[in-house]
């Protein structure tokens, strides 16, 4: 459904000039916005195995079906249903490093609004598409989490695309929409397996049609949908895995759910109100549609509502489907807030231009001589035969001046229609009285026989008509005037309303870049890879530790991919469904590391809160030798590497700020050099860690050197907001007497969470 700009050429230039620069105006903050949102650092490990599968293809010149990067399963098979995802990700690498990867998260991003802007325009009039962006701005808001270099954002574009292709009009009688979507599900069936969730739409169309062919015998209309979706099907089969990628879903709900396995599911886990506040927004504002539209709900076509359905299911059992429900809910929640004359039952364009019941059924009476002399039966009155004869124009012959119809018998030349008796054959109608035995009606008037209309006396033939018209003339030009001048003052308030939207659209969409700007440090735009161990894994580089390494499974494809060596495993999790098993059966860490013969351990903060019992145990055989703020490195004490373990071993420092005993340390005097040159060791192997930092700050305050806690924990707090850092300040700042400045800081902590 579209509409006509009609309305706009009632304003005036200057109106329409400036709506049409704000519109303008809006859209490229939108679409700027969304290339600020996507402007992030990389956050999805599984983006590392990516590039190590496209550099593998790139190099051996073929399609990689086995896993060749871990040595926990080598060679194991493995469904690559996102092989040209891969190839995409390593080219955008090779031309601008990480930040190519970022750029092309962006150039995704885009698109997708773009798509969405496209769609949900051409529904609305545009003296009410002001209202339509405060409600972009809420699902872009929604998206943002989503915003993440992987191939599910290559789906949600792609999801987008082909509801554009479909809501177009007529769209499968034009050859671009056939063209879109055998190129589309083409390359979907290649860069991701939720290929799949565009088939529900196709099924949910095709359903549709088939109740129509049904109904209204829409036949031709099924069969397009037929073969579009089996076009769409044969195309996406077209990549080397076959019918996994179709099943590939299949199988990964099958291990999250039904495997018996207890994890944290992360992007897989039900979406909460405090997780996910918009995707709450924006179902309450879905529901608000329905309610304001529910006398009219038929309006939602069914595959509309099947696909919505269908994906607000899978949002509310796995956050990971809210971008999909949203993308396709929001045409008809836009169509039922902002098209008024959706909300009540009255018919769309396309019904509108077919002949209802009672049309039909006039037009027959019309055209059908034998109606007609049965109209003549029932109303007695020969004068409704011309009436009748009158609205047939060219059709009606010379001897039409009489009230005798063309199409009757010569016997019936008379004013007796054919269908009387014989005693009727005379001009007069058995209900008829004697004096009206002539054709002429008993309620005309001899100087009615003319062709005056009967209603008119004698004396109304030389009435003064033009006066009359003329009167009726001003009275409806008076009308006219003041209905011109009550639509100008509409549309003229409809145009202010418009741009005061327009202008808080504007407005909202600085907030949320300056609320963005804020949240996110401007560092995460200079070091994309910020999130991930990446001066841990520098570290065993520098040092050019040996050996198998276990780490957590979540930063296993970026230690592949940084270390260029065989990892224990990573987000692969179908590949590695097995290791995940008897990951999470063992109760002792040794009997996992020792049949794989594990020699560096690289763990986060969550592995290590798991292993810390179990380290406690084992500090005799486990060395630390690396720790900030995201990894630590234990190394496997053996004689070959005693003497290096004498230089970089840590004795009293534990990873992770994990220092119960450092207020004790401090007050043995042998003890202090040593805990404090092991503290300068771990800032000048991290200066941008935070912990070491904090902890050198803590030490130096527990031995009474204030100026030198005042210094570390300065440095501390430069580096980023946290709550713990500010009190200790805050606290070193009283010891030194300056108030008002712990004052400051004591707010400061007091606003973090």
């Amino acid at each position: 459904m579209s509409f006509a700009p009609s309305t706009q050429n009632k304003l005036t230039e200057q109106t329409r000039l400036l709506l049409r620069w704000m519109t303008w105006l809006t859209v490229g903050g939108l679409l700027a916005l969304a290339w600020f949102l996507a402007a992030t650092p990389i956050k999805h490990d599984d983006l590392f195995w990516h590039l190590q599968s496209g550099e593998w293809m790139v190099q051996h010149g073929r399609i990689l079906h086995h896993d060749a990067f871990s040595y926990t399963r080598p060679h194991a098979p493995w469904i690559t249903h996102e092989w040209l995802f891969s190839l995409l990700c390593y080219a955008f690498y090779r031309m601008g490093g990480t930040q190519g990867l970022i750029v092309l998260k962006q150039l995704l991003a885009v698109a997708l609004v773009s798509i969405l802007i496209t769609t949900t325009r051409r529904l609305i009039d545009p003296l009410r598409q002001a209202w339509l962006w405060p409600i972009l701005c809420l699902v872009l808001c929604l998206l943002a989490p989503f915003l993440i270099l992987r191939a599910a954002l290559v789906t949600s574009l792609f999801l987008a695309l082909l509801w554009w292709a479909l809501q177009r009009d007529q769209a499968l009688q034009q050859k671009i929409t056939w063209a879109i979507g055998a190129l589309l599900f083409l390359a979907w069936g290649n860069l991701h397996a939720g290929v799949i969730f565009g088939f529900v739409l196709l099924g949910g169309l095709w359903c549709e049609a088939v109740w129509r062919s049904w109904r209204y015998a829409e036949t031709p209309q099924m069969w397009r949908v037929t073969t579009f979706g089996g076009m769409g099907m044969a195309a996406s089969l077209i990549n080397p895995n076959g019918l996994d990628v179709w099943l590939y879903p299949w199988y990964l709900n099958r291990f999250f759910y039904h495997s018996g396995i207890s994890f944290d599911l992360g992007i897989f886990a039900a979406p909460t109100p405090s997780g996910h506040p918009f995707f709450f927004l924006f179902l309450a504002l879905c529901l608000l549609a329905l309610w304001s539209a529910r006398r009219a709900l038929h309006r939602i076509r069914f595959y509309e509502a099947f696909a919505s359905l269908f994906f607000l299911i899978l949002a509310l059992r796995s956050n990971r489907f809210i971008d999909h429900f949203a993308l396709l809910s929001l045409p008809w929640c836009v169509r039922l807030l902002l098209i008024p004359e959706l909300r009540v039952n009255t018919p769309t364009p396309e019904e509108s231009q077919l002949p209802s019941i009672s049309q039909d059924h006039s037009t027959k009476v019309s055209n059908n001589p034998t109606h007609l002399e049965d109209a003549a039966k029932t109303s007695n009155n020969p004068i409704h035969l011309e009436d009748e004869q009158g609205s047939k124009g060219a059709e009606t012959s010379k001897d039409a001046k009489t009230s005798n119809p063309p199409s009757l018998s010569a016997d019936a030349k008379t004013s007796n229609p054919p269908s009387l008796s014989a005693d009727a054959k005379t001009s007069n109608p058995p209900s008829l009285s004697a004096d009206a035995k002539t054709s002429n009606p008993p309620s005309l008037s001899a100087d009615a026989k003319t062709s005056s209309p009967p209603s008119l006396s004698a004396d109304a033939k030389a009435s003064n008509l033009p006066s009359l018209s003329a009167d009726v003339e001003k009275a409806e030009s008076k009308k006219e005037r003041g209905e011109a001048s009550e639509d100008s003052g509409r549309l003229q308030r409809d145009a202010i309303s418009q741009a005061s939207v327009l202008l808080a659209s504007l407005t909202a969409l600085a907030v949320i870049a300056l609320a963005w700007l804020l949240w996110q440090p401007a560092v995460f735009v200079r070091e994309p890879l910020s999130r991930f161990p990446a001066y841990a894994a520098a570290f065993v580089q520098k040092h050019r530790l040996q050996g198998r390494i276990f780490h957590h499974q979540n930063e296993g494809g970026f230690y592949g991919w940084k270390l260029k060596r065989p990892i224990f495993w990573d987000g692969r999790n179908l590949l590695f469904a097995p290791l995940v098993k008897e990951f999470v059966r063992v109760k002792d860490f040794s009997d996992i590391l020792q049949p794989y013969r594990v020699e560096i351990l690289l763990v986060n903060h969550s592995l290590f809160v798991q292993m810390k019992p179990w380290l406690e145990r084992h500090r005799e055989r486990w060395s630390l030798v690396y720790w900030d703020d995201q990894a630590a490195v234990y190394v496997l004490n053996s004689p070959s590497s005693a003497e290096w373990l004498t230089l970089h071993r840590y004795r009293f420092l534990r990873p992770f700020g994990d220092m119960p005993r450092l207020h004790d340390w401090a007050n043995v005097p042998k003890n202090v050099p040593l805990i404090r040159a092991e503290l300068a060791r771990a800032v000048h192997a991290q200066p941008n860690a935070q912990l070491p930092r904090y902890l050198q700050g803590l030490f130096a305050l527990y031995t009474n050197d204030l100026s030198s806690a005042l210094r570390a924990l300065q440095q501390a707090a430069s580096i980023r907001p946290k709550k713990q850092v500010y009190l200790s300040l805050s606290y070193t700042l009283q010891r030194l007497q300056r108030f008002d400045e712990a004052r400051l800081w004591l707010q400061k902590a007091q606003q973090l969470r």
